[in-house]
């Protein structure tokens, strides 16, 4: 039986065979939960259903980080799908995402756990090691431009 950090899965403890999206899914979840974790100093778990192919808290549903990561979900596993991932438009646009969720930040708190999770961050798990870096160094480089705008 092969298991996933951070993500339990109902099947895997039965040891119902599953298709392999649902691997890679999980794979992809828990290797950027477990990022998010180290960064945050948390420990969420996440449990998978393969029937909705849907990620959700495992016990504390209302923590707002715990939420924030699972709102991002769906946009991390559509850019792994993409026919597209690695052409510099899909690159682009996830950052274009960042750049939109930044303008939402309006307290030095919010800033800071936007610096903590994008700084030196790539989607884990489906980039190649170039596109890996591009989308690191544009995103720090993002942070960092509207860390010397904006005084909270």
């Amino acid at each position: 039986m092969r298991t996933f950090k951070n993500v339990v899965c109902i099947e895997l403890d039965f040891d119902i065979e599953i298709e392999p999206e649902h691997w890679s899914n999980m794979n992809i979840i828990s290797k950027n939960l477990t990022d998010f974790n180290e960064r945050f100093k948390t420990d969420f778990i996440v449990n998978y259903s393969v029937d909705d192919y849907f990620f959700t808290p495992l016990e504390d549903e209302s923590n707002e980080l715990l939420i924030w990561f699972l709102e991002g979900v769906p946009e991390l596993l559509s850019f792994a799908y993409s026919p597209t991932m690695s052409s510099y438009e899909d690159l682009d646009l996830y950052l274009n995402n960042r750049r939109k969720e930044l303008k939402y930040v309006f307290s030095k708190e919010m800033f800071e756990n936007f610096q903590k999770r994008y700084i030196d961050y790539a989607p884990l798990g489906f980039l190649e090691k170039p596109d890996a870096i591009y989308i690191k160094s544009k995103l720090t480089d993002m942070i960092l431009d509207h860390s010397l705008k904006y005084k909270f």
